[in-house]
This record gives structure tokens, C-alpha cells and sequence, in this order.
């Protein structure tokens, strides 16, 4: 049969506490227990040690202590010595059993964050339930329940098969003898159809239709005989304007003066991409080096998705910048270059 410990260990007899961590003279302690100094022959070796009683009571009764403690509460009892306890772990503390809610848990047991007390008689309160007497006062017995709603009691309202024998279906009647029967209608009026409005026609033939009387006249008006005449206006005396030939080869076109915009400004040099403000493919345009007042040749761009190189001469020996028109356009990627480029223009 399990001894139950109520009592440890030499309780009442002669005995001295272990340490924990070893000794430096090689006595017992709990880290290293009996050291190899016991196990000498103490007639043969001057170093031998003999094992105490005292010592072995104090060991024995730490332990038979331990054990009756879990026997009898169900875990052992907090100590201050025994922190930090782990997640999870079960004291025994002020008459009540709890278990450590978080890792290190260096807090004394008591209702919080760190400690939950475990108990047998928990109430419907304590875990967020109704009790019996909450639960008959707020809910009633299951079962099948028409939707809250209004309803007409038994009698006072028409089934539906009622309601359909004795009436017609909603809409615009005329009441009995407002209306023509079929019959009558056949006899009053004709079929429909396409027809001239009432009046006096003249015979097929003897007027004129509209696109005879269109091809024939001209529209009512003031008219002056027939002859040459100039449009009616002001005119400038001959030799006071000049003539089509005299203009065209005078002026341009109205409108087809060189516009010049700006598409890009900063610093574009190898490995870079930079957008552009409009769509540039298909345009002339302009590269002005970086930190430069000169501007490398007009090249057209013809379509998105090419490689392009600009060429020109500057600071003594030729210069290039190469890069990758994208596919909308509106920017690009040099893949190298000897001078960055600070602006781009678009001339049409």
C-alpha cells in the first residue's frame, strides 16, 4: 500500500539542511550528491568521509516533505524559492490550488494576468454561463414557432381558395354596358388601316406631286432679273489688298510655326529610368547634356520597345547615350551612357 507522507521524515529527530549548489570540501549536496569521498575506505584512506546522520535525516525529510505536500493539496506548495514557474504549472497556495497563466511567472498566486484558480465548484458566474433559474427566465422551451409578426385569428380572413372563388383578379374594368361587344364593334367601324384624312382630292394626274414641284420651281421670294452679279459686300479698291498669290507667297501658314515643348528635366545617366510627359514615339527631339548649354542632334523615335543611341561631340572627344524606348512611350532606360542627359524637348 502507497505510504501517504503526513508527517516527513525525522519531523522531530535530528537533522541539517542541504545546499543546493556543490561544496568545495566535497560534502553532499543536492547538485552533486554523495561525492566520491564517500565511497573511500575510511581505514585505508584519511580522506574518506563518513555519511551523517544528521545529513541523511535532512535529506529524507525534504523529500518525504515534498511528496506528502502533492498528496495531500495536489501540487506543490509556492515557495519563493521555486520561481520562475513555467506556463501551466500547479501551486498550492493560502488554501488554494493555481496554475501559472504565462512563462517566468515570478508573481505571488492570486487572482490576475499571471495566476487562475483551479477549483471543483466553480459557479455559472464565474464562467460567463446562465444559470438554470437565468436561463427558464430568459428563453422558452424549444420548439416550432411561427415569425413574429400580426396575424388575424382563425376565421376573421379569407383562405387563400376563398379569396380566389369569390373575386377577380386586380385591374381596370368597365362596368357592364359601358363598352361594345365584339359584334357591335364589327358593325360600327372598319378594319384598320392606312387612310387619307377627309376632304377634296384632286384625280391622279392632275397636280403635280412634291418632287414634280420641287424640280420644277424654286422657292418663293424677291428676286432680281437674271444676269452676272457679285456677291453683295464691301470690297477694297483693286491694288489696296493682295491677291491669293501675292498672300501665299508672303506668309505661312496659319498655325505652322515650330513648337517646342519640355518632356523631361533632371539627371539621366546609365542604368536609370525616367518617364517622359507625353508619349514621345514618332516625334523629333532634342538631348541637352547635363550641366551643358549644347543640344546633341534631333532623332525621331519611331516606335516603343527599340534600343536607340544619341551620338555627338562635346568636351573635346565624341560622346554617346544609349537606352530603351518603353513600349507606351512615356519612359525609358539607359543601358549606357558617356554623359547623363539633363533635358528632353519634343519639336513638331
Amino acid at each position: 500500500m502507497t505510504k501517504t507522507f503526513k508527517v516527513p521524515f525525522a519531523a522531530q529527530g535530528d537533522r541539517v539542511s542541504i545546499p543546493d549548489q556543490p561544496r568545495e570540501d566535497g560534502t553532499v549536496s543536492y547538485a552533486q550528491g554523495y561525492g566520491s569521498g564517500y565511497g573511500l575506505d575510511p581505514n585505508e584512506d584519511p580522506a574518506a568521509m563518513n555519511i551523517e546522520r544528521e545529513k541523511m535525516n535532512g535529506i529524507f525529510h525534504d523529500i518525504t516533505e515534498a511528496v506528502g505536500d502533492i498528496q495531500t493539496f495536489g501540487a506543490a506548495q509556492w515557495t519563493m524559492e521555486g520561481q520562475p514557474y513555467p506556463l501551466r504549472g500547479l501551486v498550492y497556495h493560502k488554501q488554494k490550488l493555481w496554475q501559472s497563466r504565462i512563462e517566468n511567472n515570478k508573481e505571488e498566486p492570486k487572482a490576475g494576468n499571471a495566476w487562475v484558480e483551479l477549483k471543483a465548484d466553480l459557479t455559472a458566474d464565474e464562467v460567463g454561463a446562465y444559470s438554470k433559474e437565468e436561463s427558464d427566465a430568459r428563453f422558452q422551451l424549444q420548439g416550432n414557432y411561427a415569425p413574429a409578426g400580426n396575424y388575424a385569428l382563425k376565421g376573421e380572413s379569407y383562405t387563400k381558395p376563398e379569396s380566389d372563388g369569390k373575386y377577380q383578379p386586380k385591374g381596370q374594368y368597365l362596368e357592364n354596358g359601358y363598352s361594345y361587344s365584339k359584334a357591335e364593334s364589327n358593325s360600327r367601324y372598319e378594319s384598320k388601316g392606312n387612310y387619307a384624312p377627309a376632304g377634296n382630292y384632286a384625280l391622279k394626274g392632275e397636280s403635280y406631286t412634291k418632287p414634280e414641284s420641287d424640280g420644277k420651281y424654286q422657292s418663293k421670294g424677291n428676286y432680281q432679273p437674271a444676269g452676272n452679279y457679285q456677291l453683295a459686300g464691301n470690297y477694297a479698291l483693286r491694288g489696296e489688298s493682295y491677291t491669293k498669290g501675292e498672300s501665299n507667297s508672303r506668309y505661312q501658314l496659319k498655325g505652322a510655326g515650330v513648337n517646342a515643348r519640355r518632356v523631361f528635366s533632371g539627371s539621366w545617366g546609365k542604368w536609370e529610368n525616367v518617364g517622359f510627359t507625353e508619349d514621345v514615339r514618332g516625334k523629333y527631339l532634342l538631348f541637352r547634356g547635363n550641366g551643358s548649354g549644347w543640344f546633341a542632334p534631333a532623332v525621331i523615335l519611331p516606335v516603343g520597345g527599340w534600343q536607340y543611341e544619341v551620338s555627338w561631340y562635346a568636351g573635346g572627344y565624341p560622346q554617346f547615350h544609349i537606352f530603351t524606348l518603353a513600349g507606351d512611350g512615356r519612359s525609358a532606360t539607359c543601358q549606357d551612357s558617356s554623359w547623363k542627359m539633363g533635358e528632353i524637348w519634343v519639336i513638331d
